[in-house]
């Protein structure tokens, strides 16, 4: 199991722009956002390779009171996992659970992760 605290990341629609003959680029806030996160994975120790099937739990903090949708969350985790090499590829992930923590139970701000093999069965 690894656990790491990230801040909160943006929406799943703020993270890729269009651009006329070039195609979805990253936007400007999630180059920052992955930067971040990048940083807070090399303070923490960073994350060793997990080889096969994993499963992820994602806690919450919301930054605010806005009205947010839990999944929106998801993917730039999901991504940020493989491009630091904490996973071969994200389609490997077999139970992916998030929830808001607004009691602060698990993490004050940001977000947690934590990421873990998956040992079930096959279903």
């Amino acid at each position: 199991m690894s656990i790491v605290f990230l801040p909160f990341p943006p929406s799943v629609n703020q993270l890729y722009r269009n651009v006329p003959k070039i195609g979805r680029v990253k936007t400007a806030k999630y180059n920052v956002w992955l930067g971040d996160a990048r940083r807070h994975i090399a303070f923490s120790g960073g994350l060793a390779l997990l080889p096969g099937r994993f499963q992820l739990t994602i806690a919450a903090a919301p930054p605010d009171k806005r009205k947010r949708d839990i999944d929106n969350i998801c993917k730039p985790v999901l991504d940020l996992l493989v491009d630091v090499g904490a996973v071969e590829d994200d389609s490997l992930c077999e139970i992916l659970t998030a929830y808001w923590d607004r009691d602060a139970r698990h993490v004050k701000t940001g977000i947690m992760v934590d990421l873990e093999a998956y040992n079930g069965r096959d279903h």
